[in-house]
């Protein structure tokens, strides 16, 4: 009963400076932050649970860089009829930004809280639901999104049509293998070619990091079943499919580019992978070397983009100390 009580205090004494001091309050925040995520872990009340989670601060979508939000103004700006309140791990906001996760939800204007530490997505995982909303990750949102269909927008002049698109899928199955557990269109992504969703994600990197961290890279891949989304309107997508026929071997080393990033599933590899993602590699001068210029500026500029791409999202899987953070 006096631990109770004492708690009850404690908690609105730092709700209340929270709100009269902000400024004194995340240097608070900062320092000390790690104790209310603990509270909420190791709590087995969900009331009590929910009033600690008023004390965490995230960065928002919607915010500016460096401005800080709480779950209840978050709320306080949802529209009338949602539910959810979304979050993205991702190691920095910069990474935040060039998602393509996030690109799927900002074209339903969702507001998305970044999540830069680990612990902070498996502290959401355990509270589940804050004030009647439910917490959910971006990932199992656009995983389990019934509406993204694996048809073609007959519509879309840019995009490749249904039987094109599905003899792609037939080719780069066989080049991924088992790397990939399905390959499916999605129309939720404009700039980026691709995305790759696993089901339950968050949970996922928490297997990563413990149960599955002696694990194969087969048996990771085999538990995971990653799938990935093919954006059939961008022109990486489009110029692989008419490459896959006119020059194989080329088309080949672009589709290896996606493989080389699906696949690297532990940190030190990740780490080295990282390093290389943003220069062009040296083999493309062998590779390019006898077609034509501008099959070879093409090309150049398409492994690169996809180089980059895969880059970003390999980054975006892992945290600062180099834990696994999505694969």
């Amino acid at each position: 009963k006096l631990r109770q009580v004492l708690t009850t205090r404690i908690l609105k004494f730092f709700s209340e400076k929270a709100k009269k001091d902000p400024l004194a309050y995340r240097k608070f925040y900062e320092d000390y932050g790690l104790f209310f995520r603990e509270g909420i872990v190791t709590t087995s009340e969900q009331d009590q649970r929910e009033n600690i989670a008023k004390l965490l601060r995230f960065e928002s979508s919607k915010l500016a860089e460096g401005e800080l939000t709480s779950l209840e103004e978050y709320g306080q700006r949802m529209k009338p009829g949602e539910r959810n309140i979304y979050f993205l791990c991702t190691p920095s906001r910069q990474l935040a930004e060039n998602s393509p996760y996030l690109e799927a939800l900002r074209k339903r204007n969702i507001e998305v809280l970044f999540l830069y530490e680990a612990y902070d997505e498996l502290v959401l995982m355990n509270l589940g639901e804050f004030d009647r909303k439910n917490l959910k990750s971006i990932e199992n949102e656009l995983y389990e999104d019934k509406e993204d269909t694996d048809t073609v927008d007959a519509s879309d002049e840019n995009s490749l049509r249904q039987s094109e698109v599905d003899d792609l899928k037939v080719w780069l199955k066989s080049i991924l293998l088992n790397k990939v557990n399905e390959i499916k269109v999605t129309k939720r992504l404009e700039s980026h070619p691709c995305i790759i969703t696993v089901l339950e994600m968050g949970s996922a990197r928490h297997f990563l990091r413990t149960t599955l961290a002696d694990k194969s890279q087969e048996e990771r891949l085999r538990l995971l079943q990653p799938t990935l989304e093919l954006n059939p309107s961008h022109p990486l997508i489009v110029k692989m499919h008419k490459l896959k026929d006119s020059e194989p071997k080329i088309a080949s080393l672009l589709a290896e580019q996606s493989r080389f990033r699906v696949d690297r599933v532990n940190p030190a590899a990740a780490r080295q992978t990282l390093k290389q993602s943003w220069r062009l590699p040296g083999r493309l001068q062998s590779a390019f070397g006898g077609h034509h210029r501008d099959t070879r500026v093409f090309l150049a500029a398409a492994i690169l983009t996809l180089e980059s791409f895969w880059g970003r999202v390999t980054l975006a899987c892992y945290t600062a100390n180099g834990e696994s953070c999505i694969l």
